[in-house]
């Protein structure tokens, strides 16, 4: 398993996109809250920002050339 932890300057090299590749974006949504403390959601879930990040992240790798299906 990778894991990934940032502070400040997200380094998302390791993405490997080429112009024109379908891309599947699979965040972890797991579950509403954690188990022991109802109110606690964040650390079940992959962090928002860094989902944005990713996204634009790969938007700009795949150049305008990318392929879409709605599901």
């Amino acid at each position: 398993m990778n894991v990934y932890v940032f502070r400040g300057n997200l380094d998302l090299s390791f993405i490997r996109v080429l112009p024109g590749q379908w891309v599947v974006l699979k965040p972890n949504l797991i579950k509403q809250s954690k188990e022991t403390d109802a109110n606690e959601w964040r650390s079940v879930i992959t962090s928002p920002e860094i989902i944005e990040e990713v996204c634009d992240d790969v938007c700009r790798k795949l150049a305008g050339r990318g392929k879409s299906d709605h599901l």
